[in-house]
């Protein structure tokens, strides 16, 4: 078995960066509402309580589940808002966010993705989209 030469932060970084990291990363894509559901708590109160309630709602589910390298920020409302999608969200009738269709990235966007990575494609394209 091969030793990591990365802590996890520095693995993460350097995967999202389209570096080549000392291993893949483990880093489960659980929606807030998901963790919500494992921590036995109601999604579209702790929705309504704001971001804050659901990134610690995110925390106490890595602290009851985790060991992978990192855990996701709240998957809210306002953040698939702030990344140019809209949405409704959850209540208890219908208890995940919801989203509204629109094309947001373009079939050519993702040759700058790949020159630049997500995160300056995010900076510096898709949030002007939204």
């Amino acid at each position: 078995m091969r030793s990591e030469t990365m802590n996890a932060i520095e693995r993460v970084k350097c995967a999202l960066n389209l570096e080549k990291p000392d291993r893949v990363p483990i880093w489960p894509d659980v929606t807030t509402a998901a963790a919500a559901a494992l921590t036995d708590k109601r999604i579209w109160e702790v929705a309504h309580q704001g971001f804050d309630a659901q990134q610690d709602l995110e925390l106490e589910f890595f602290d009851e589940y985790g060991g992978w390298d990192a855990v996701n920020p709240a998957l809210s409302a306002e953040v698939f808002t702030l990344g140019g999608n809209k949405v409704i969200k959850p209540t208890e009738e219908s208890p995940e966010i919801q989203f509204v269709e629109g094309e947001y990235t373009k079939y050519e966007d993702y040759e700058i993705i790949s020159e630049i990575g997500w995160f300056g494609f995010v900076a510096d394209h898709l949030i002007y989209r939204a």
